[in-house]
């Protein structure tokens, strides 16, 4: 991937690309995206994650050097913003498992307390039998 293609011109039209939040946001999430992906796939997240590295350490090199501090900076809190956005949603999709799963404990539960009355009936009702006999 060209990251120095994407960046969007300064604005006073230098040759170094500007830093723009919505760039590097956009960045970060593609960076966050893929390195799930390959998790996901079984790939070597490592690798690729160090790939990534790389990658912004060139484009990094490609800016004024008063823009280098900034895209890093961030470029770290999308990266932050992006981790927290997924542990938000993993941890829904666990807090929506867990419910489901409580909810199908509560309903076994609830089978086996009647099975259990019926047949605490059954038994009292053939011991009543047995002793009138």
């Amino acid at each position: 991937m060209n990251l120095e293609k994407e960046m969007p011109p300064s604005a006073d039209g230098s040759i170094a690309p500007a830093v723009d939040r919505a760039f590097v946001r956009n960045l970060a999430v593609k960076n966050f995206e893929a390195l799930q992906a390959a998790a996901i796939a079984g790939k070597n997240t490592h690798q690729l994650a160090l790939d990534q590295s790389d990658e912004i350490e060139t484009l990094i090199k490609t800016l004024q050097p008063d823009d280098r501090p900034k895209f890093s900076a961030l470029y770290e809190q999308e990266l932050n913003a992006a981790t927290q956005a997924s542990v938000e949603k993993t941890m829904a999709m666990n807090s929506q498992t867990a419910n489901q799963l409580l909810d199908n404990v509560t309903k076994t539960n609830n089978v086996y307390r009647w099975i259990s009355l019926i047949a605490f009936f059954i038994v009292l009702i053939g011991f009543i039998k047995m002793m009138k006999s």
